[in-house]
């Protein structure tokens, strides 16, 4: 019998370990505070950066969006924040040269600490 095994890229696991954390605080704190809006969670995908773009909507002019991976040049975990529809590629959740020049990193292990990053960024009473 042939057995067939999958490989994942260590990026995607990384960033998986941040979306398991992002989950746990999005339950824990909206269930005795709840948020407007809904989020959408997609895959992305950059090269080596291998995670997931989160997106925070409001209403159809109000957006957050968050994208995390680990960085393609080192094992740190890099955060994207943009709330413009120009921040990011329409089908490819590429950030812009802007949001890019305004990433924020976090140590390969800060999981949590990156998790709660995202959480207060797509939470902010005012969308800047």
């Amino acid at each position: 019998m042939y057995t067939m095994r999958v490989k994942r890229y260590n990026s995607i696991i990384v960033a998986d370990k941040v979306l398991s954390e992002f989950k746990k605080i999005a339950r824990k704190t909206t269930s005795s505070q709840p948020y407007e809006g809904f989020c959408m969670i997609d895959l992305y995908s950059n090269c080596r950066e291998q995670g997931y773009s989160i997106t925070r909507l409001l209403d159809v002019s109000r957006a957050t969006q968050c994208v995390f991976a680990e960085n393609r040049n080192s094992d740190s975990i890099v955060v994207y924040t943009g709330t413009e529809a120009v921040d990011f590629g329409l089908s490819s959740q590429i950030p812009s040269e802007k949001i890019y020049a305004k990433r924020h990193y976090f140590n390969h292990n800060e999981h949590k600490q990156a998790a709660q990053y995202i959480f207060d960024k797509l939470t902010e009473k005012e969308m800047t």
